[in-house]
């Protein structure tokens, strides 16, 4: 846009530049023909005779006119294209404006629905869990000592289905609170995954405030998170992800970004695996030391791998091998590590060969810290 307006501009003072020395030719051109003029008026034998003179005279005044017109008229032009120039480069404004926050949008919709996934999986296991509860075996027991409650000593000693009460009573005890630590997991999971998703919209919101969620986060803890987030969908999958820990002091960075590069990341490595057979389900997430100021997080697999022709595209905004898939995933992370001075790259050996993402984020000092 700025680059046609510009040549316009030079167009235009080109040609003004044009006007200004034909004016000059022909100013020069009617002081000669008048001197001429004058000379042979008085000279007998004048080589032009006054005639000629004049209808030259007429014709450099209608060059002048003629260009003078040009220039006008191209004035004209330039002014109403530039006009519409604007607009248009207004319009292209506002349409990227509009696809930088569809595309946003999108990335948002894409870490939600990731953490999602896991919650439907969690809800699913909550109502297993809560349609093969012991608890209505404790409202029958409970039913038979009241119905017996006048002669509860002789129920207990004598009757057969007293007799086998308090066993029945302390198995099923034992029982309703095994139920109750897995109750208690699963609403603690969904508990961390809606608490996740919170900070999805709330690092959306910084971003539209221009902030920042910079942190001092332990590094293998959040990794343990990111695991923890997703663990029952990978759990329905069969997937065991092993995390490889390091003893790296605690990290200074933007913890919701990470923590949703991590997921993403995690996510896809599930997807990728998810067809091998059981024993081959596996994907490791490793914390790596420091180096050049540097900490790096791996995410590898065994799994469906990448093509060299795909590597170079899948980072790319809306690429995907999945059937399912947006290709905003990995667009995002990109995005999101370039943000903070980061980096993330991909390896693979090809089809079947697995694929190593590596997440590289610089390592920074609480002292550091400019706010």
């Amino acid at each position: 846009m700025g680059i046609q307006m510009e040549n316009l501009r030079r167009k235009i003072a080109m040609s003004l530049i044009l006007v200004f020395s034909m004016n000059a030719i022909v100013c020069v051109f009617l002081d000669h023909a008048s001197i001429a003029q004058i000379v042979s008026s008085r000279v007998e034998g004048s080589l032009v005779a006054p005639a000629t003179f004049s209808l030259f005279a007429l014709a450099a005044n209608h060059i002048l006119v003629v260009a003078s017109v040009g220039v006008i008229c191209y004035g004209l032009v330039y002014r109403i294209v530039l006009g519409h120039l604007t607009k248009l480069s207004s319009r292209i404004h506002v349409l990227s404006h509009q696809a930088e926050m569809a595309d946003t949008a999108t990335s948002v919709m894409h870490n939600i629905g990731n953490v999602m996934t896991n919650i439907n999986v969690l809800t699913s296991s909550l109502s297993t869990q809560l349609e093969g509860s012991r608890l209505p075996a404790l409202k029958k027991s409970a039913d038979l000592l009241q119905d017996n409650d006048d002669r509860l000593g002789d129920f207990l000693e004598n009757d057969s289905r007293g007799k086998q009460l308090p066993r029945f009573l302390s198995k099923l005890s034992e029982r309703l609170d095994q139920e109750h630590s897995e109750l208690q997991d699963t609403l603690g999971s969904m508990a961390t995954g809606i608490h996740h998703i919170n900070q999805i919209l709330d690092a959306q919101q910084r971003l539209c405030n221009d902030q920042s969620d910079m942190q001092l986060v332990d590094l293998s803890g959040l990794v343990g998170d990111a695991v923890q987030i997703l663990q029952a969908s990978l759990a329905r999958s069969n997937v065991h992800a092993v995390v490889e820990r390091s003893d790296l002091p605690p990290v200074m960075l933007d913890q919701g970004k990470t923590l949703q590069i991590l997921i993403n990341l995690i996510a896809n490595a599930r997807d990728a695996v998810r067809n091998l057979e059981s024993s081959r389900r596996q994907i490791r997430v490793r914390v790596s030391s420091l180096v050049d100021s540097h900490v790096t997080i791996q995410v590898i697999d065994r799994g469906s791998g990448i093509t060299e022709e795909n590597l170079h595209k899948v980072f790319a905004c809306g690429f995907t091998t999945k059937s399912d898939g947006n290709g905003q995933g990995l667009h995002f992370c990109a995005l999101a590590a370039k943000e903070m001075d980061g980096s993330l790259q991909v390896a693979s050996g090809g089809i079947d060969k697995g694929a190593t993402f590596s997440l590289s984020l610089p390592w920074v000092r609480a002292e550091e810290l400019v706010y």
